[in-house]
């Protein structure tokens, strides 16, 4: 608590007046709210003090607000008469990273056609007003887009509905491992019903230690190399 005794007669004053201030403005400012309120209970019906500041400044944007969605606005629950928030944009993608640094580059210019570097009508040679830049890894272990895969698991998004049969949750990753072996048979033009008829009678005896062999790419070397 501040102590007037020992405060000047000049700022005593003062303070005592601010203080006055204060008290006169907290209760004018009571005063209008009670007339807001009062109001809004001869405009919107007796049940108006339940509704919130948002509903209460969304019922004047309204073309016709009747008794009964008053009372049903005011009987909601809090947190349902608050106004929802705003989602936030999704931030752009921020495009293809750089490749590192400690790959090495090598340059190479592609330049124009001869019949594009002239001009069709006069016959003018036209100036090079600059080059794409772009990088790409050669003979990477890694393909550059996943193009393939997205067209190989297409059909199954599009009839995932057709799959709520397998009747259990263990079923799926069986399921997923059956396709990437049919998709992967496809992709490297391997007969998948040879494939299968030389497979499926080994799996009970096979190795567990040699079970790479029998994954499709190493199937099919090992055939062209038992054919030449």
């Amino acid at each position: 608590m501040l102590n007037l005794e020992s405060l000047p007669a000049e700022v005593k004053t003062a303070y005592e007046n601010l203080e006055a201030e204060v008290t006169r403005l907290t209760q004018l400012l009571k005063l209008r709210e009670e007339e807001i309120r009062l109001l809004n209970i001869q405009k919107w019906g007796p049940r108006a003090d339940k509704l919130s500041e948002n509903q209460l400044a969304l019922l004047p944007l309204e073309a016709v607000v009747t008794a009964a969605e008053v009372q049903r606005e005011a009987g909601l629950p809090e947190a349902q008469k608050q106004l929802p928030h705003a989602k936030k944009p999704r931030p752009n993608h921020p495009g293809r990273e750089a490749l590192p640094a400690h790959l090495e580059r090598r340059e190479e210019i592609i330049a124009c056609h001869p019949e594009d570097c002239r001009c069709p009508q006069c016959g003018g040679e036209r100036p090079v007003i600059g080059y794409e830049v772009r990088e790409e890894l050669e003979q990477g272990r890694v393909e550059i887009d996943n193009n393939w895969c997205e067209g190989a698991i297409r059909p199954i998004a599009l009839g995932r509905k057709n799959w709520l049969h397998l009747g259990d949750q263990s079923a799926g990753p069986k399921i997923a491992a059956a396709i990437s072996i049919v998709e992967t048979c496809r992709r490297l033009d391997i007969s998948l019903r040879q494939y299968r008829r030389d497979i499926l009678p080994k799996l009970g005896e096979w190795p567990v230690k040699r079970v790479s062999e029998l994954t499709p790419r190493a199937w099919k070397a090992a055939r062209s190399a038992s054919a030449a």
